[in-house]
C-alpha cells in the first residue's frame, strides 16, 4: 500500500519526467556541415495510465475521462470537472504544490487535474453571451464575496465578461468555483489548468543524415529527408518508408509555394526567429515601432515586433525549448534558399506566441491571451501542438470566436488512446473551425503512439521522424508526435488561405478534409479515414481574382530617382502590369520592378494583377514625387572655363560632384540656367547612365569650338553661376 505523501512524491517525480521528454534524435549544423549529437532517448514512460483507487497516480499528460458539459452549483461535477458536490475536500488538504512560473500548481489525486493555485477563470453574463447586461457594481459585489481581485479583464474584447481573478492565499479554489456560480450573473467559473506541449515520441537512436543531390525544386540541401514532403521509399533514420506516404507537397508547390500575406500563429515555447532557415518568414508587427518602449499601435502590447512572450510578459517570444522552433520550420522554413530544410510554406509569416515555459508547462489563461492576440493581428491559421485532459469553457469560448483555422494535436500516448473516450483538449472540442490531428508514420499507417478518434479526430498527418529546424543557430533534427503532424495541417491550410484569401476557417477545414487520400489503416481511426494531401487541397481551392496591392520604396527623391516596386497582391497573380505615370514602360510587367524616374513631377501608379479568376487594379494618385533638386551653384573662370557644383556643399568633392562634359544623343533631357551669369540662359541636356553636357551658345548644334566645355576644380578668381536642372 502506497501512502498518500509517498503516492504525491511518486506522481511528482512522473510529472518531472514528463516534462523533461523532449527529446530530438540527431541534431546537426547543416550551414557548416558539422553533424553533433543534442540528446538521445533512453526511456519512455507511458502517459496513458488511468486514476486508480489504490496505485500509482497519472502524470499531468495522462488524459482523464471528461464531460464537456459545465457542472452547475447544486450537482455533481462530471469526471474530470471540480467535484463542487464535495466542499469538505479542500486544496490544502488533498492536493501537493509544485512551483512553475512563479505560481504553485495544485493536482488533485482524485481526477489528476493540474490547475493553478489561488486563480479562478470566471466569466460573467453579458449582452454579448447572454443577452444580458450586468452591471459593474454587481461583478465587484460578486468578487468580493469570494475577496478575489481581477488580475487579467478581457471583459472588453471577444469573450465578452471573462476574468481572470486572483484569490485570497489559501483559499480552496473548488470553494470560489461555487461561490462565483451561485451567482446569477456569473455564466461559469473554472480553475486556471496547466496546459504541456505534447513531447517527442522518437525511439530511434543517433543516425547519420543521409544527403542526396535533389533533381527537383526546392534547392534545400536536406529536402530529400523530409520523407513527408515526398516519400520515395528513401532510408529515414534507419527505415525505408513506402512511396507515395507522404503529403504531396510538389504537388502543392506547382499552384502555390505560400504567401508573405498569410499569418500563421504559433502558440508554443516560442522560436528561434533569428534561425537563419525561419528569420525571412516571422511574422513582424507593422505597427510597432521596436524598442521605443510604447505600445505604438495601442494593442496593450509594449514593443510586440514580433509577436509576445506570455509566460514572462515580455516582447521576446524567443524558444527557450525547441518545440516550438521545430514546429515552426515544418509550417514555414524558407523554402528553396540553398539552405537546410524547406517548410510546407516556403513563403509565409509566422508569428510566434511564447505560452509555455522551458519545461513546456503552462495554464489556460495564456493559452487564450495568446489566441485572442492572434485573432486581433490577423492570424489565418492558428497552430497548437499541445493540450491537457480538462476540459475549459474559457479556452473553448476563446477558440470558438476566433476567425482561424485552429489546427490541434490529438496526443501522444504508448499505445495510442481513443480521443473518442478519453478526451484531449482543445483537440477534442466540437468548434468548427478546430481541425485535430492524429499521427501517420512512413508507411501511412497510424503512429503507434497517436491518439485517435472515429468522432474526434479529423484525419492524420505525417507526424514519424520528422526533420526541421532546432532552437540552436543553424541547427536541424528529428522528431516524432502528433506534435509534428499538427504543423503539416497548418502549413495546408496556410497553402490553401495562399491560393484564394476570401475563403472562411470553415471552407479551409472542409476542403482540407474532403481532399484527404483514403487508407484503410486509418479507417475507423479517424473521421475522414484518411491522411492529409496538400496537393488535393490545394487544387481543390476555389481560386479568386487577385486583390492588387504593392509598395513603393523611396517614394520622395531628386533627380534621377530609382524606386524599387514590390508586389503584395494575395490571391497568387500570374500577370502584373505597372503604370508608372512617367511613360515609360520599361520593366512594366514583371512582378517587382525596379524604376527610375528621369523627369520631375508628382507620379500616379497602378498596378493591375491578374489570374485565371480574374484581375484587379489598385492606383494610387501622386504615389511618387519626384524634384529636380535645388539650384546647382558653381564658378565661371576666366580665361579657363566652367566648373559645376552639383551638391551644394561648401567644399568640392569630385567623388560627390557632377561632371558636365559635351555631346548629345537621343534620350538626353533638358537643362537650363545661365550659367555664365551674361543674362542669357544656356541649354543642355541629362544623358541618363552617362552624365550632365552644356550648350553654352544656345544654337541648334554642339560645336566644342564654341561651346564651352565644364570641369571640375575651384580657384582664385572663380565667379559664381547658377542655375536648375529642369
Amino acid at each position: 500500500m502506497i501512502t498518500l505523501t509517498n503516492r504525491v512524491w511518486h506522481l511528482s517525480k512522473i510529472i518531472i519526467l514528463c516534462l523533461l521528454m523532449v527529446l530530438p534524435v540527431t541534431v546537426f549544423a547543416l550551414e557548416n556541415s558539422i553533424n553533433s549529437t543534442l540528446l538521445t532517448e533512453n526511456s519512455h514512460i507511458n502517459i496513458s495510465q488511468s486514476v486508480t483507487q489504490n496505485g500509482i497516480e497519472p502524470s499531468p499528460l495522462a488524459p482523464v475521462q471528461l464531460s464537456t458539459q459545465k457542472p452547475s452549483a447544486t450537482s455533481p461535477a462530471p469526471p474530470g470537472l471540480p467535484d463542487s458536490s464535495n466542499p469538505d475536500l479542500k486544496d490544502s488538504q488533498l492536493q501537493e504544490r509544485v512551483s512553475v512560473n512563479n505560481y504553485d500548481i495544485i493536482t488533485d489525486p482524485r481526477t489528476g487535474q493540474n490547475y493553478i493555485k489561488d486563480r479562478v477563470i470566471v466569466r460573467f453574463k453579458s449582452q454579448k453571451n447572454a443577452g444580458v447586461s450586468i452591471s459593474e457594481e454587481k461583478i465587484r459585489m460578486a468578487h468580493a464575496t469570494v475577496g478575489a481581485k481581477v488580475e487579467r479583464e478581457f471583459s472588453s474584447g471577444d469573450v465578452a465578461g471573462l476574468q481572470l481573478v486572483q484569490l485570497p492565499n489559501g483559499t480552496d479554489v473548488h470553494s470560489a468555483i461555487i461561490a462565483y456560480e451561485s451567482n446569477p450573473d456569473v455564466l461559469y467559473a473554472e480553475p486556471d489548468y496547466v496546459m504541456t506541449i505534447l513531447p517527442d515520441q522518437s525511439r530511434s537512436g543517433i543516425n547519420t543524415i543521409n544527403s542526396a543531390t535533389i533533381l527537383s525544386t526546392p534547392n534545400d540541401p536536406e529536402f530529400f529527408n523530409q520523407w513527408s514532403f515526398h516519400n520515395t521509399g528513401q532510408t529515414v533514420l534507419d527505415i525505408s518508408g513506402t512511396p507515395g506516404a507522404d503529403i504531396d507537397a510538389p504537388g502543392a508547390w506547382n499552384i502555390s509555394t505560400g504567401s508573405d500575406s498569410v499569418v500563421v500563429a504559433v502558440i508554443d515555447t516560442g522560436v528561434l526567429y533569428n534561425h537563419s532557415d525561419l528569420s525571412a518568414n516571422i511574422w513582424n508587427n507593422p505597427g510597432e515601432i521596436p524598442g521605443n518602449g510604447i505600445d505604438d499601435d495601442y494593442n496593450g502590447y509594449i514593443d510586440d515586433l514580433r509577436g509576445w512572450n506570455f509566460i514572462t510578459n515580455a516582447s521576446d517570444p524567443i524558444d527557450d525549448n525547441g518545440h516550438g522552433t521545430h514546429v515552426s520550420g515544418t509550417v514555414g522554413a524558407v523554402g528553396n534558399n540553398a539552405i537546410g530544410v524547406t517548410g510546407v510554406n516556403w513563403h509565409v509569416k509566422i508569428m510566434p506566441l511564447k505560452a509555455f515555459n522551458p519545461a513546456g508547462v503552462g495554464d489556460t489563461i495564456d493559452a487564450i491571451d495568446a489566441i485572442r492576440y492572434a485573432n486581433a493581428n490577423g492570424a489565418s491559421v492558428i497552430s497548437n501542438s499541445w493540450g491537457g485532459p480538462d476540459y475549459s469553457q474559457a479556452l473553448k469560448d476563446a477558440i470558438d470566436v476566433s476567425p482561424a483555422v485552429v489546427v490541434c494535436a490529438a496526443g501522444n500516448s504508448y499505445p495510442g488512446n481513443d480521443n473518442d473516450l478519453i478526451p484531449v483538449y482543445p483537440a477534442s472540442y466540437n468548434s468548427s473551425n478546430i481541425i485535430s490531428v492524429s499521427a501517420s508514420d512512413q508507411d501511412d499507417n497510424l503512429a503507434s503512439f497517436s491518439n485517435f478518434g472515429f468522432d474526434s479526430v479529423d484525419l492524420a498527418a505525417s507526424g514519424v521522424n520528422i526533420l526541421s529546424t532546432l532552437n540552436v543557430a543553424g541547427a536541424y533534427g528529428y522528431k516524432s508526435g502528433t506534435s509534428m503532424a499538427t504543423p503539416h495541417v497548418s502549413g495546408v491550410a496556410a497553402l490553401v488561405k495562399s491560393v484564394n484569401q476570401s475563403l472562411t476557417a470553415e471552407q479551409i477545414k472542409n476542403i482540407i478534409i474532403s481532399n484527404v487520400d483514403s487508407k484503410v489503416s486509418l479507417s475507423g481511426k479517424v473521421a475522414s479515414g484518411g491522411r492529409l494531401n496538400a496537393s488535393r487541397a490545394v487544387t481543390a481551392a476555389p481560386p479568386a481574382p487577385p486583390g492588387a496591392d504593392f509598395i513603393g520604396i523611396p517614394r520622395n527623391g531628386t533627380l534621377p530617382f530609382t524606386v524599387a516596386f514590390t508586389d503584395l497582391s494575395t490571391n497568387l497573380p500570374t500577370t502584373w502590369l505597372w503604370s508608372f505615370g512617367d511613360g515609360s514602360n520599361v520593366n512594366s510587367s514583371v512582378q517587382n520592378p525596379v524604376h527610375t524616374y528621369l523627369i520631375a513631377g508628382n507620379f500616379t501608379v497602378s498596378l493591375t494583377a491578374s489570374n485565371v479568376a480574374g484581375n484587379n487594379t489598385v492606383t494610387r494618385l501622386g504615389y511618387i514625387n519626384v524634384t529636380s533638386g535645388m539650384s546647382k551653384t558653381g564658378v565661371y573662370r576666366p580665361g579657363a572655363g566652367f566648373y559645376l557644383k552639383m551638391d551644394n556643399n561648401s567644399t568640392w568633392v569630385p567623388s560627390t560632384d557632377v561632371y558636365l562634359t559635351w555631346d548629345n544623343a537621343a534620350g538626353d533631357l533638358p537643362i537650363a540656367g545661365d550659367w555664365n551669369a551674361d543674362g542669357r540662359t544656356e541649354t543642355g541636356v541629362y544623358r541618363p547612365g552617362a552624365g550632365f553636357y552644356l550648350k553654352m551658345d544656345n544654337n541648334s548644334t554642339w560645336v566644342p569650338s564654341t561651346d564651352v566645355y565644364l570641369t571640375w576644380d575651384n580657384a582664385k578668381g572663380d565667379l559664381p553661376i547658377a542655375g536648375k536642372f529642369v
